[in-house]
């Protein structure tokens, strides 16, 4: 599991296809992650589920879809924003998923 729980890391994912995405598990102290892919603009993406004080949770996030068919780059920061409810900035990535034709 690829684990960062302070505002301020980042990872860089090159991948080729037309869809990406991450697997997470997400509990109390999920953060808050920003995204780019390919230098785009960055968007903010709340990792906290309705079940954040009872379970930690497996969950898909598709990050960008409907790409053109091709060598990409994605950017994940994590933010120094937080959810009111959220007990931290964690992001616990398992797996990354991509639409490669």
């Amino acid at each position: 599991m690829l684990q960062a729980t302070e505002p301020g890391g980042e990872l860089t994912l090159p991948f080729k296809g037309t869809a990406v995405g991450i697997a997470v598990v997400a509990g109390p102290d999920a953060g808050i992650i920003s995204y780019s892919i390919d230098g785009g603009a960055y968007k903010d993406l709340d990792l906290l589920t309705e079940y954040y004080s009872w379970i930690h949770l497996g969950v898909y996030h598709i990050l960008g879809d409907k790409l053109n068919n091709g060598n990409h780059t994605l950017k994940i920061k994590i933010s120094d924003k937080k959810n009111n409810l959220s007990k931290g900035h964690a992001c616990r990535i398992v797996n990354f998923f991509v639409n490669n034709k």
